[in-house]
C-alpha cells in the first residue's frame, strides 16, 4: 500500500500534515514524518510511495532538494502544498515537483493517494495541479468544508510517534476555526478570501463541543500542562467564546494562552478568558505609528483600542505578548521609535519584534517589488537577519529589531538603546537578540525551559 512520508525543515509542528495524515490513516494509508533529510531517511521509503512537503515562502528552496535527492534514488511522486503554492502555484515547473496543492488539502491529498494506489492516476482533481510532461494541468479549488466538525482530528502522532522532542512539549497547539475576515497588507489572508470566493463561508468555527473532544483526546496520548490557540484571531466570534470558555473551564481549566486583536477585546471577553484560566493573550501591534499602521498596513486597530485592552488584560491579571516590525517601506527610525514607546507604555510582558519581509503575492510585498525597493531573498530567516529592503537606516532597523525586547523589557535604558542603534550591526546586540527570544519565547507560550533548548540545539544543528 502506498505510503505518505511528510518533510520538513524546522522544529514545530505543522497542523496542516497533521490534519492531512488523519484522514489519510483513517482510510488505511501509512504516513511518516521526517525533520530534515540524511541517508536514513531514504530507507522507509519505497518505489510508487508519495513524498511531501507542507511549504511557507522561503522554505521551498530546501525542500525542492530534498525532493530532487530522494527521487534520484527512489522512483516516487512528489506533493508541494501549504502557503507557498497556495499563492505560487508555478512552483509546479520546477525540476523534481509532481504536484501542488492550493488551499485546504485534506479531501485532495486522500483522493491523490487513492488514484496512486489503485493506478488511475488521475489527474483532474480540485486542488491540485499536475506536471503532465510538458503540459501542466491546473483544476479549480473546491467548495470549503462548512462544517469543521466533519474533519478528523489532527493525527500528533505523525510527530510524537517520529520524535520524542514534539511528545515531551507540553503546550499543545490547537485550532478553534478556520480563515480570517481582515485584509492587512502584509498578510496573504486577502488574497486567499478571493481565491475562495463563492466556494464557502470563509471564516467557520467549530463547535465548542469539538474541540473540548480534541483536547481529551490530547490529554489521553501525552503530557499537556498548556494549550495554545492558535486562531488568528480567537477573539473575533463573542458568542463562540461565551459558548466555548465556560465549558473549558469546566472540563479542561488548564491553562492556556491565545491570539486575539485589540479591536475586539472588550470587559466581557477579558473577564471570561480571566475565568477559564487563560494565562497569556498575544495581539498585534505592528507598528507604533497610527498612521503607519491604519493607512499602509490596513491594520484598522487605534492607538486607543490598543491601550484600552493592554488596560483590561492588567485589570484581570491577564499577560500579554504584542507582534511587532519594523523596517517598513517608508518607515523612518523615528516612527520604529514609536512601536517601541507604545510598547513600553502599555508594559508589554513579552514583546516580540521581527524586521518586515515583503512576501510576494501580499499588497505590500507587491508595492515593494513595484518600487524597486527589493534587494535580497526572502528565506526561513529573513525578519531576524536583516531587512531586504532599499534604506538608508537599513543597519539601524537591524539594531533595533536586535535590541527591540531588551529596550522594552528594560525601559530605563530606552536612551541608551536609541543611541546604540547608530552604531554598526555586531555580534554583541546579537546576542542580546539571542538572549531576549528565548527568555521571552520561553515565557510566552508556557514551555518548559529544557524543551526550548532543545529547539534552539536542534536548530542550530539542523
Amino acid at each position: 500500500m502506498v505510503t505518505v512520508h511528510f518533510f520538513q525543515e524546522g522544529w514545530y509542528e505543522m497542523i496542516g500534515p497533521q490534519y492531512i495524515s488523519a484522514v489519510l490513516k483513517s482510510h488505511g494509508f501509512e504516513t511518516t514524518l521526517s525533520v530534515g533529510y540524511n541517508e536514513s531517511s531514504i530507507v522507509k521509503i519505497k518505489d510508487g510511495d508519495i513524498v511531501a512537503f507542507s511549504v511557507m515562502t522561503g522554505m521551498e528552496g530546501w525542500a525542492l532538494n530534498i525532493a530532487r535527492e530522494i527521487k534520484k534514488k527512489r522512483k516516487i511522486k512528489t506533493v508541494f502544498g501549504g502557503p507557498h503554492t497556495t499563492y505560487f502555484p508555478d512552483l509546479i515547473r520546477e525540476d523534481g515537483c509532481d504536484v501542488i496543492c492550493r488551499g485546504e488539502g485534506e479531501y485532495a491529498m486522500l483522493e491523490f493517494v487513492k488514484s496512486v494506489e489503485n493506478g488511475t492516476n488521475d489527474t483532474s482533481i480540485k486542488n491540485l495541479w499536475f506536471k503532465n510532461k510538458d503540459d501542466i494541468i491546473s483544476n479549480p479549488l473546491r467548495e470549503l468544508v462548512g462544517n469543521l466538525d466533519e474533519i478528523y482530528f489532527p493525527d500528533r502522532e505523525l510527530y510524537y510517534d517520529a520524535y520524542d522532542y514534539f511528545c515531551n512539549n507540553s503546550t499543545k497547539y490547537v485550532i478553534a476555526g478556520r480563515g480570517c475576515p481582515f485584509a492587512c497588507t502584509f498578510c496573504f489572508n486577502d488574497q486567499m478570501k478571493e481565491m475562495y470566493s463563492g466556494l464557502g463561508k470563509y471564516v467557520r468555527w467549530r463547535s465548542p463541543q469539538n474541540v473540548i473532544h480534541e483536547i481529551r483526546n490530547l490529554q489521553l496520548r501525552s503530557k499537556v500542562d498548556s494549550i495554545f490557540f492558535m486562531d488568528d484571531t480567537f477573539s473575533l466570534n463573542k458568542k463562540w467564546l461565551q459558548q466555548f470558555l465556560p465549558l473549558y473551564k469546566t472540563e479542561i481549566n488548564i491553562p492556556f494562552l491565545c491570539l486575539v486583536r485589540a479591536d475586539t477585546i472588550d470587559e466581557e471577553i477579558c473577564d471570561l478568558l480571566a475565568n477559564a484560566n487563560c494565562q497569556i493573550v498575544g495581539f498585534g501591534i505592528e507598528s507604533g505609528d497610527e498612521n503607519l499602521r491604519n493607512k499602509i498596513l490596513k491594520k484598522k486597530v487605534t492607538d486607543e483600542q490598543i491601550y484600552r485592552t493592554a488596560s483590561l488584560l492588567k485589570k484581570y491579571h491577564i499577560k500579554f505578548m504584542t507582534f511587532n516590525m519594523v523596517g517598513l517601506p517608508g518607515e523612518t527610525l523615528e516612527q520604529a521609535f514609536k512601536t517601541v514607546e507604545i510598547n513600553i507604555q502599555i508594559g508589554t510582558d513579552y514583546p516580540r519584534c521581527g524586521i518586515f519581509t515583503p512576501y510576494p503575492g501580499t499588497i505590500l510585498g507587491d508595492m515593494v517589488k513595484k518600487m524597486g525597493l527589493l534587494e535580497g531573498k526572502i528565506d526561513a530567516n529573513t525578519k531576524h537577519t536583516g531587512s531586504i529592503i532599499k534604506n538608508p537606516d537599513r543597519d539601524k532597523f537591524t539594531n533595533l529589531n536586535h535590541l527591540f525586547q531588551f529596550a522594552v523589557r528594560f525601559p530605563s535604558l530606552w536612551p541608551l538603546v536609541k543611541k546604540a542603534v547608530s552604531l554598526p550591526p555586531n555580534i554583541f546586540f546579537k546576542a542580546i537578540w539571542f538572549v531576549m527570544f528565548v527568555y521571552i519565547f520561553t515565557r510566552s507560550e508556557l514551555r518548559k525551559s529544557a524543551n526550548v533548548f532543545q529547539f534552539i540545539f536542534k536548530t542550530l544543528l539542523k
